[in-house]
């Protein structure tokens, strides 16, 4: 993908929809060839990855540091990654103004559980 402040069709939310999203749409350029446009809305400060490896995308996570050195978690978009762009919404106070965003590698969840059942009473 390519990031264009304005894209050359107009893109916006649609009315009563979900606060973040993707949205597209489409420009015929000639008679066998139709281009696309995405883009995503939010009310939130975002920051956008872009992973092509779909398996590696999905253990990647963001987190911000301020500047006392706080952390802050962010929100990863629930509707998809077109061409492997990954939103991740900032969840900040209002008086945090810089951060800085660090790339996490998700380890994946191992779990092992060990279930003991009584003994079935003779019939």
């Amino acid at each position: 993908g390519v990031y264009q402040a304005v894209p050359p069709v107009p893109i916006g939310p649609t009315q009563g929809g979900a606060p973040t999203g993707w949205v597209s749409a489409s420009k015929r350029v000639n008679p066998l060839r139709a281009v696309t446009h995405r883009g995503h809305y939010t009310d939130r400060p975002t920051v956008y990855l872009q992973c092509v490896d779909e398996r590696l995308s999905k253990l990647l996570g963001v987190r911000v540091r301020d500047e006392q050195n706080r952390y802050w978690p962010t929100t990863r978009e629930t509707q998809g990654s077109p061409d492997g762009i990954i939103p991740f919404m900032l969840d900040i106070s209002a008086g945090v103004t810089n951060v800085t965003p660090e790339i996490v590698l998700l380890k994946p969840l191992e779990a092992e559980f060990t279930v003991r059942t009584p003994a079935a009473a003779p019939r």
